[in-house]
């Protein structure tokens, strides 16, 4: 969900569903469901159909498998920032997005040992505003 407040900030609401693949195995785990809040900073290009854009998102992450010492149903901080990205407009209402570094930090477990994992993203999306 977005929501463009003037020229330069938006703001949204996003989910995720993070699966955890094992490379010694076939075994595939539910791993992690993230919703966090995020607030973006346009840089609005003259006379161009890109802008650039920084990211930066908080919010929780719900651990949905068991792990050793990380009970399913642990729930913790997430964390994420994307220093420089690009969007495209499509069209009036829709956006592609490029964001070639993102770096996410879920922590699903806060107990004990904190449960950690940084990850190191180039995600693709579509952005979709209405009006």
């Amino acid at each position: 969900l977005r929501l463009r407040v003037s020229k330069q900030w938006t703001f949204g609401l996003d989910g995720e569903l993070n699966p955890w693949l094992s490379l010694t195995g076939t075994t595939v785990r539910a791993g992690a469901l993230n919703i966090y809040g995020s607030a973006m900073l346009r840089f609005p290009l003259a006379y161009e159909n890109f802008n650039l854009r920084s990211t930066l998102s908080l919010g929780t992450s719900t651990l949905l498998t068991t792990l050793y010492g990380a009970p399913s149903g642990s729930v913790g901080l997430y964390g994420g920032v994307s220093f420089l990205g690009v969007e495209w407009k499509l069209s009036r209402i829709f956006y592609l997005i490029i964001n070639p570094l993102n770096i996410a930090l879920p922590v699903p477990q806060l107990k004990g040992v904190p449960l950690v994992y940084p990850q190191y993203r180039f995600s693709l999306g579509l952005e979709v505003y209405a009006g």
